[in-house]
């Protein structure tokens, strides 16, 4: 097989994936799909199916936590639905990689798609999801996406906003657009964490506060005011305060307000508003404490402007690519006497509309900020449910390793792609 780049080989045999797609295993991942308890009901009628990966064992995600990743954890996400004017399911079946989850968790969670995806006679699509990284049709399913710390082996896996004794927590709102915009729980809180670009909400106790940044933008206030709203009406009785600080110079008003109390050392030791700040007494006369509570003592001459610089700030979410990325096609096929994969780019750029795919091989479109995948209709029976395998495989040691992938059925869908 000839091509624009010498081809690459790689050991599948070394990678214990060798019997993938063969008649044996796939009869035998329909029959251990057939007797997963966490498989009954899947994809029976249209609606969205959440598990958690825990210790190897697939665990139904509550339906309250849907859109909610711990970061450590790895998840498989079913969509069923029917097109417009027809009565047959549908599926769109992803699996969701946390940036700390374990191999061994992301291994399950890949097989176990694989497994779910047989049970529905591979009728499903395909997609592999990673942190921060995830497709458009995987931020549809959810009104937004929460990142949550920790995960099953961490033991950090309960983030309750509806509990009284949660600790205390800070989220950052950041995106370029309102489908952009995440909620991404912050690690270890700080004054530091506080900069001028994105929205943040804190949890402490009974109160909330919101710091909007000076330069974030309507779609990071928007998002942050309805996330508040919702656990205030879902929540009631554990509200006793919502407190906004609007932008860089409140914030640092009430710092420098806090820190000159501080120095003053009243008798009552106790930190009250300045007079020209009585109107703000309903707010929360405890406001700094509780900060502090979290995020310590402010450094001296605290200034938020300071804390990031705009070009450290990633509103986009977008896949890095290598300087200069041009999209390529690759061509996948098992050598007949090693029994060893060859990969091979056989078209790039504008060349891709014109070439001309063989129903022999599998295929790779990398378009640096997603990958879709092909099988053609006369691959080996052993090779034709790999090509997940194959692009994990593809994109192992490239800049763009945490694209979306998704895999494509159909050959008249995949040449509307390279054309694009």
């Amino acid at each position: 097989m000839s091509g624009l780049v010498k081809a690459k080989e790689h050991d599948v045999e070394d990678s214990n994936v060798e019997n993938i797609g063969s008649d044996v295993d796939r009869n035998l991942k329909k029959k251990a799909a057939e007797t997963e308890e966490a498989w009954k009901k899947a994809g029976e009628k249209p609606g969205l199916q959440i598990w958690r990966i825990e210790d190897f064992k697939v665990v139904p995600w509550p339906r309250a936590k849907y859109g909610e990743f711990h970061r450590g954890d790895s998840y498989i996400v079913l969509r069923t639905y029917k097109e417009p004017g027809s009565e047959e399911l549908e599926h769109d079946l992803h699996f969701w990689l946390g940036k700390e989850s374990t191999q061994d968790e992301m291994g399950t969670a890949a097989y176990k798609t694989v497994e779910l995806d047989t049970l529905l006679d591979d009728k499903p699509v395909q997609y592999r999801e990673v942190e921060g990284f995830e497709s458009k049709l995987f931020k549809k399913c959810f009104g937004r996406i929460t990142y949550l710390e920790g995960g099953v082996k961490s033991g950090f896996n309960h983030v309750e906003t509806n509990k009284d004794d949660r600790p205390p927590t800070m989220f950052e709102l950041c995106g370029e657009t309102e489908k952009d915009v995440s909620n991404d729980q912050v690690a270890k809180p700080s004054w530091d964490s506080l900069h001028s670009y994105s929205a943040f909400i804190i949890f402490i106790g009974r109160t909330i506060i919101r710091f909007y940044g000076s330069k974030c933008n309507k779609f990071e206030k928007w998002c942050a005011s309805i996330y508040v709203g919702k656990h205030k009406s879902s929540n009631p009785r554990m509200m006793e305060a919502d407190i906004l600080i609007d932008g860089d110079d409140d914030l640092s008003r009430r710092v420098a307000q806090y820190q000159k109390q501080k120095k003053k050392d009243d008798e009552d030791g106790e930190y009250s508003e300045d007079e020209e700040d009585e109107s703000r007494e309903d707010e929360a006369p405890e406001l700094m404490e509780k900060l502090v509570s979290l995020l310590g003592e402010p450094p001296e001459n605290f200034d938020v402007k300071k804390n990031k610089e705009e070009e450290d700030v990633n509103k986009k979410k977008e896949v890095p690519c290598e300087e200069g990325f041009v999209k390529k096609l690759v061509c996948v096929e098992r050598n007949k006497r090693t029994a060893k994969l060859e990969i091979d780019v056989v078209a790039s750029g504008e060349d891709i509309s014109k070439y001309t795919i063989d129903e022999r091989f599998s295929y790779i479109l990398d378009k640096g900020k997603e990958l879709f995948g092909y099988t053609g209709k006369k691959v080996d029976k052993k090779d034709k449910n790999n090509q997940m395998v194959y692009c994990n495989k593809y994109l192992c040691d490239k800049v763009n390793k945490h694209a979306p992938i998704s895999t494509v059925k159909s050959l008249r869908k995949f040449e509307e792609k390279m054309r694009d």
